[in-house]
């Protein structure tokens, strides 16, 4: 059961900056106790290209998955964490099959 009334411990995104990449990296966040799920948000829109698919981080669930045709059409995922996680810094990576330096990043710590 989620904490209805502080049901995020922390959350952190941010824009992709640097050079491209077909490996995408969530900001870090810090979470605390030994109960906490993580839900991460990669998206992304190459506008010279044709858009990218992803591939989840391992020990993640693949929750929503766009895939789209043409250039300039946005892919997404979402993936949240097989169990609790522990306390201390984290971070997922997912990995596209083209490169990109424009992809936007998020990640949720949740706690019952």
């Amino acid at each position: 059961m989620l904490n209805s009334s502080t049901p995020i411990q922390v959350e952190n995104g941010a824009p992709e900056t640097g050079s491209a990449t077909k490996k995408h990296t969530t900001p870090t966040t810090m979470t605390t106790g030994s109960t906490t799920w993580l839900v991460s948000i990669f998206g992304d829109r190459m506008l010279n290209a044709p858009p990218s698919t992803w591939t989840p981080p391992s020990g993640a669930t693949d929750r929503v998955d766009t895939r789209a045709s043409g250039n300039g059409t946005p892919v997404s995922l979402a993936i949240n964490t097989q169990g609790p996680v522990t306390a201390g810094a984290k971070s997922h990576t997912a990995t596209g099959t083209a490169s990109s330096a424009s992809a936007g990043l998020e990640i949720i710590a949740i706690q019952p």
